[in-house]
């Protein structure tokens, strides 16, 4: 895999790892324990990323492409379709984009990266 889709796919990786544990643990320990809150989060995304980024080095270009590509179309998909859908069926609801932006948009696009990467490991084969 190209050295510049290791760096985007390593920090995003880190800050979607960061943002979900510090969540979870900012719910769990409270507001005045902060600092013990930030350490903790950036240990397990940090080994998650070096780990990714030792694994990436074997990946071909044309399998990440496949799961990108995959990605980035369920996720656009399932955006528009949880963003403009609570607009048309029920216009009088204030929250309705919200739908698409925090719930079907990622969850799109996570299921289009899984789907997207086996399909591209299907059609090009294990050699690649």
């Amino acid at each position: 895999m190209k050295t510049a889709y290791r760096i985007i796919l390593s920090t995003l990786i880190f800050i979607a790892g960061f943002t979900i544990i510090n969540i979870f643990l900012g719910a769990v320990i409270a507001g005045k324990y902060e600092i013990i809150t930030n350490t903790l989060s950036i240990v397990p995304p940090a080994f998650l990323t070096i780990y990714i980024w030792k694994k990436t080095s074997t990946i071909k270009a044309d399998i990440a492409a496949y799961t990108i590509l995959g990605g980035l179309i369920a996720g656009s998909v399932s955006f528009l379709a949880g963003f403009f859908g609570p607009i048309l069926l029920a216009p009088s609801a204030e929250q309705g984009p919200l739908l698409g932006i925090f719930i079907t948009g990622p969850i799109g696009f996570v299921i289009g990266l899984i789907m997207g990467g086996l399909y591209g490991y299907k059609k090009l084969g294990k050699n690649n």
